[in-house]
């Protein structure tokens, strides 16, 4: 999550209280690479953000040798999550017990590194 609000920094506007925000809804795609000491995860995302209404979903891929499918998505005014398999459809929930996190980077961030090539413009923060 600190990843994606990192990337956000350069497309958001100035917020009071935070050195920017994002608009309160969105949509975007994300890789990942998780790199664990047995072996290494890659997937692509596609991820929903709705902090008008609470909430969030992920759907994606990841590749470990094999390729898996999935999405979640977390409502926080509910408090419960669902995760969906696309392929079989079935649907499992689970408790939420954290509140829903804003995506602002506060002004107590530390900013860290500007990455400047020919399409975007990427400035990190440590939070």
């Amino acid at each position: 999550m600190t990843l994606l609000a990192l990337l956000l920094a350069g497309l958001a506007t100035t917020a009071l209280g935070s050195i920017c925000c994002p608009p309160l809804q969105w949509e975007a795609y994300q890789f990942v690479t998780l790199v664990e000491p047995s072996r290494t995860y890659e997937g692509l995302q596609s991820v929903s953000y709705d902090a008008l209404n609470g909430r969030y979903a992920v759907e994606g891929n990841y590749t470990s040798g094999d390729t898996n499918t999935f999405k979640v998505i977390y409502d926080y005014n509910k408090k419960v999550g669902y995760r969906i398999n696309p392929e079989t459809r079935l649907c499992e929930t689970f408790a939420i017990k954290e509140a829903f996190q804003d995506t602002c980077v506060p002004v107590s961030a530390r900013h860290v590194q500007v990455c400047n090539d020919m399409t975007v413009d990427l400035s990190v923060y440590q939070v």
